[in-house]
């Protein structure tokens, strides 16, 4: 099984840094500021969502390789049990279904629920990270709003500068401006790096997951399960051990 998912998140990151760079200069070529602030929220939160993301995809990694390079496991008639040298996720899976077979008196041993339960932790790891992306978007549609109410605010003030002296006509529209900008502007940064960037990333990330659990179902239903039944066969050939 090709990890295709890490070289998706990695293209991810590249094209991710290309945009930032590029909007870097570009704001900075145009002097924005955002008096409200919201604009730094998102990025600050998205740089600590990011960090979440990175250090979850990096575990996802290390564990899928560790799972890919280890010995197939292997049952032992003689000691009734799983035989197997491994670390990771996969040598704590087996030792799982090892004890659910001491534990059996009779039938056979199944993983579904050991496999429910590994990928609901594997799954949490990255629950935040789909969040953060709904809370840069959310910040994005209230950047919005807030803008246009600075925007209508300082229109306000320019009708207003028309029935009397004039005098805050210029300062208006340079409100009203800057709203408008806030507006655009959040909502912009909202829905790239929250509702695109982030969102793929997570995706990424959540399919490298689903991928270890896939094959540590694979390896075990192949290698292991076949042989983790008790019968009443079973419990005869070991009335002499005991």
């Amino acid at each position: 099984m090709k990890n295709n998912n890490f070289k998706i998140w990695i293209s991810v990151n590249v094209a991710m840094f290309i945009v930032v760079i590029f909007g870097i200069t570009y704001l900075q070529s145009h002097s924005y500021t955002d008096k409200t602030g919201i604009s730094y929220i998102i990025i600050i939160l998205f740089s600590l969502f990011y960090v979440l993301n990175v250090r979850n995809t990096l575990y996802f990694k290390k564990e899928y390789t560790i799972l890919t390079r280890s010995e197939i496991p292997v049952y032992d008639p003689e000691l009734d049990d799983i035989q197997f040298e491994g670390t990771g996720l996969f040598a704590s899976h087996l030792k799982n279904l090892s004890d659910m077979y001491r534990n059996l008196n009779d039938g056979a041993v199944t993983q579904d629920r050991a496999l429910d339960l590994l990928a609901n932790r594997l799954g949490r790891r990255e629950y935040f990270v789909q969040l953060g992306g709904n809370i840069l978007i959310t910040l994005g549609l209230i950047g919005t709003i807030t803008g246009l109410i600075i925007a209508i605010t300082g229109l306000e003030g320019v009708m207003t500068s028309l029935s009397e002296s004039g005098k805050m006509i210029l300062p208006g529209l340079k409100e009203a401006l800057s709203g408008m900008g806030v507006a655009f502007y959040t909502t912009l940064f909202g829905a790239i790096l929250g509702g695109f960037f982030l969102k793929l990333m997570h995706q990424a990330s959540s399919n490298m997951a689903e991928e270890i659990v896939d094959e540590i179902a694979f390896r075990s239903e192949i290698h292991i399960l076949p042989y983790l039944k008790k019968t009443v066969e079973h419990h005869i050939n070991a009335q002499p051990n005991q």
